[in-house]
């Protein structure tokens, strides 16, 4: 493709731009209650003076509609487009045959120059095109050399990357087969035992305890196959959620640590847990359960509570407590 016909098709484009423009100008006249009256510019009469007009300048059969010319208007510039990416493409392979082409010519040209010295040079001297051509074939079997290395390491790599990828597999099968010994059965019916039996001790209301479990899958808190993801928004009040997260948290640790197989820290960390306003009676029977937790893990608890109230609710339960400008860390001995 010439430059001119380049030029031409951007040209074009461009134009159509515009015809597009247009178009999407008068459909939306006609959206807002406008008439084109497209058939009496197919019957070749003017639409503004309703006079005869030459038929060489208008069209003599029905006139297509708006949509029908913007819809030809779309078609026409993929094709250009395609045209435009088409040329851009053999020009850059052009151009790089040019310069690869270039490239031998100027090789040639110096190793014709180095043989003309050969001619006109003594005949026991070394050929100095031969020993040329034997360094360039010497670098570049160093270089093919450096690139079998890495193809090589590549290669290892994938091999260990396809039996990773392989193992994966099938533990990924095995995981998904549901079948679960009979440990983890009993650990998942002590894990959901704990979980529920808090529930009701900290007086959930939104939902019944019996009717919230744990997913054996993913050992999160489920309601009716769906899973509670502590938002307000999945119809959970916003106290019963922090009873929720009470409820979990603790029971995690509680399962965890009296599992044989259990990989609990041993340390229970809590930020200020009575959050929303939960009430007190609910916050009581936490700090009872967080007191019995106290022999299986270190319980730290760090709250903004007011002290006389705090202390009111600590009675029976032994701490250590360590002030600190208004809010209390207690660890639970």
């Amino acid at each position: 493709m010439s430059q001119g016909d380049a030029d031409a098709i951007s040209a074009r484009l461009a134009s159509m731009d515009e015809d597009k423009k247009r178009l999407r100008d008068v459909k939306r006249i006609e959206r807002l209650g406008g008439e084109m009256e497209l058939p009496l510019l197919a019957e070749g009469r003017c639409p503004t003076c309703s006079q005869e007009v030459d038929g060489r300048d208008v069209a003599t059969e029905t006139v297509s509609s708006v949509e029908e010319n913007i819809s030809l208007l779309d078609a026409e510039r993929v094709t250009l487009l395609s045209m435009q990416s088409s040329a851009a493409q053999r020009t850059n392979d052009i151009t790089r045959s040019i310069a690869a082409a270039e490239a031998a010519l100027s090789e040639a040209r110096d190793r014709v120059r180095l043989l003309r010295d050969e001619l006109v040079g003594p005949s026991n001297a070394p050929s100095v095109a031969e020993v040329q051509e034997r360094l360039s074939l010497e670098s570049r079997l160093r270089a093919a050399g450096r690139v079998s290395a890495i193809v090589g390491a590549v290669n290892e790599e994938l091999d260990e990357l396809a039996v990773r990828l392989d193992d994966l597999r099938v533990r990924r099968a095995n995981a998904d087969s549901g079948e679960v010994d009979e440990q983890d059965r009993k650990t998942l019916r002590q894990f959901r035992s704990s979980f529920q039996e808090q529930l009701a001790a900290y007086n959930l209301r939104s939902l019944s305890p019996e009717a919230v479990s744990i997913d054996e899958k993913t050992l999160l808190p489920v309601n009716d196959g769906f899973e509670l993801t502590f938002d307000v928004a999945m119809g959970i009040s916003a106290s019963d959620t922090i009873r929720t997260k009470w409820a979990y948290y603790t029971a995690l640790m509680e399962t965890a640590q009296r599992v044989s197989e259990g990989r609990h820290l041993g340390l229970l960390m809590l930020d200020e847990p009575r959050q929303q306003e939960t009430d007190r009676p609910s916050l009581a029977a936490f700090l009872q359960r967080l007191r019995d937790d106290s022999q299986l893990a270190q319980i730290v608890y760090a709250t903004s509570e007011d002290p006389k109230v705090l202390d009111q609710l600590l009675v029976g339960v032994p701490y250590n407590n360590l002030p600190a400008d208004g809010r209390h860390l207690i660890d639970f001995r």
